[in-house]
């Protein structure tokens, strides 16, 4: 589901262009082992780190370049919703029905992509990369998803909905 093999592979073209760049893997799966083993195999293993479950991950990519999700399908996804809630500028697959394309304007609050498009990736990512100022203003617009889904917005669309 999460496509993390596409997400390495852009990732390994990212790395010609910013060769100081590291990609960090949050998070638990049964594909872990595997993963491990095409990073050794693509030669990104100093590039590339797995880190497990971190409660204070918000903390820990408050400084990241940008969030990526490669998946293949995708309900709204919380990760990328707090990726953009902090700020981050997000660059995501664009999933059949998915959260990506509920939240992301692209070009404006984040990049969207075609799923299992390895070319689009890298260049969404490298287009981050090569203009921070690009960035920066993604990720400011992206961080406006906190006032959309604040308790007092959903509130009030429930007591319209409802009333």
């Amino acid at each position: 589901q999460k496509n993390i093999p596409l997400l390495l592979g852009a990732f390994r073209r990212l790395l010609r262009d910013h060769p100081d760049y590291t990609l960090r893997i949050y998070g638990r799966g049964e594909e872990k082992e595997n993963l491990v083993a095409l990073t050794k195999e693509m030669g990104l293993v100093n590039a590339v780190i797995f880190e497990d479950f971190a409660p204070d991950v918000h903390a820990r990519i408050r400084d990241a370049a940008m969030y990526v999700c490669s998946s293949d399908f995708e309900g709204l996804s919380n990760s990328m919703l707090e990726a953009m809630a902090i700020g981050l500028p997000c660059v995501c697959t664009d999933c059949e029905g998915g959260g990506a394309r509920m939240m992301i304007q692209d070009g404006k609050n984040g990049l969207l992509t075609p799923i299992g498009d390895e070319e689009a990736l890298y260049q969404a990512m490298k287009k981050l990369a090569d203009d921070p100022a690009f960035a920066a203003r993604l990720g400011r617009e992206a961080a406006n998803v906190r006032q959309e889904l604040s308790i007092y917005q959903i509130t009030d669309r429930w007591e319209t909905m409802i009333g």
